[in-house]
Formats: structure tokens, C-alpha cells, sequence
């Protein structure tokens, strides 16, 4: 209850809030599974949200044609990092080339949902409806 009222308070409701809070949640956790988690629900907030945002005549192809490719791609590479991982990554001196390489596609999975919300300023308290599109 009190993360909640910490999220409004900031002025985060509804998917921006969620959104907000998967992004904070993201590498506090103990384990690469819990953290991927976060990454998905980051993306699947992405995927909720966005095509409601953008279902007006003006922004509808702005979100076909700019967003909708880069969510596809976030998509595959969670595929990816998912068929990826081992449980034994979570073990203390485990370090292989394969840990290595999942933590390489969790990287860039975090670094393709963080250019999504720049560019959709879903968090940036800003109305997304008055701003123009800039990818």
C-alpha cells in the first residue's frame, strides 16, 4: 500500500505507474529469474498500454510502424534470454561464457524497453497526446 501511494504521489497511475515500478524493481532482485520477470512485465506493460494509447487516427500508424517493430523485437529477445538461462547461473562461482551471454541479452532487453518508454514518454509526466512523435 505504501509503494502505492508513493507511485501516485509522484504522479504515476495506472500502466505508467506499473511501468514505473518494474522499471525500479529491475536488478534489486536476488536472482536473474526474478529480475527477467521484471523485464517481462515491463514489456507486457509496453504491449497493454501502448496500443490503447495510441489508438487515434493521428498516432495509430506512429504506433504501427515505429513502436509495434521494436516491441516485436523486445519479444524475441525474452524468447531468447528465456531458453537462455540455467538455474545453475544462480549458484555462487558459476561464472561461465553461457552466464555471461544471458546476462549480455538481459542487458540489451533492458536497453530496448528503456528507448520504448523515452521514445513513447509513457513515464515522463508529460501528455503523451500533445507531444509529437520523434523516433
Amino acid at each position: 500500500m505504501a509503494l502505492r501511494n508513493r507511485l501516485s504521489g509522484m504522479g504515476y497511475v495506472g500502466y505508467p505507474a506499473r511501468i514505473f515500478l518494474e522499471i525500479s524493481m529491475y536488478g534489486t532482485e536476488e536472482t536473474y529469474e526474478k529480475n527477467r520477470v521484471h523485464l517481462h512485465k515491463w514489456y507486457s506493460h509496453l504491449r497493454a498500454y501502448l496500443p490503447e494509447f495510441y489508438d487515434k487516427d493521428s498516432k495509430r500508424d506512429v504506433y504501427n510502424q515505429k513502436i509495434a517493430p521494436l516491441l516485436d523485437d523486445v519479444c524475441e529477445q525474452i524468447e531468447a534470454a528465456r531458453t537462455m538461462y540455467s538455474p545453475n547461473f544462480e549458484g555462487v562461482h558459476t561464472w561461465s561464457d553461457d552466464e555471461r551471454l544471458f546476462q549480455v541479452a538481459m542487458d540489451g532487453i533492458f536497453e530496448r524497453l528503456d528507448v520504448i518508454t523515452a521514445i513513447t514518454k509513457v513515464i515522463d509526466k508529460e501528455k503523451m497526446e500533445d507531444m509529437e512523435m520523434v523516433v
